[in-house]
């Protein structure tokens, strides 16, 4: 249990893979995941498309980062290679029991 390394930075890719199919499967019309233009709500804010693309991404690129840290401090990280048992050692106790050659 727990979450790979550096995942934040796989979840930003696919966010950018998204976006990008998003830009070449739909018509510029639908403007589907703000792929064409910015954001209607948000156009005072943004100069310009790359800009507003460029800000999502840095935002998402660290809300993800952001989260993979929490998690990670919370769970820790995924085991690399195969999964290996979970081992106990178990301090060494001194028996009160008598020997059977005190008996």
């Amino acid at each position: 249990m727990g979450i790979a390394p550096h995942s934040w930075i796989a979840a930003t890719l696919f966010v950018g893979l998204v976006q990008g199919a998003s830009r070449l499967c739909t018509p510029a019309a639908l403007n589907v995941n703000a792929a064409f233009e910015v954001y209607s709500p948000l156009q005072p804010y943004f100069a310009g498309y790359l800009r507003y693309e460029t800000a999502l991404a840095v935002l998402a690129a660290s809300l993800f980062f952001g989260l993979e840290t929490v998690v990670r401090g919370c769970v820790g990280f995924a085991p690399r290679g195969p999964a290996r048992e979970a081992t106990v050692t178990l301090p060494e106790t001194t028996s009160s029991a008598p020997s059977k050659s005190q008996m």
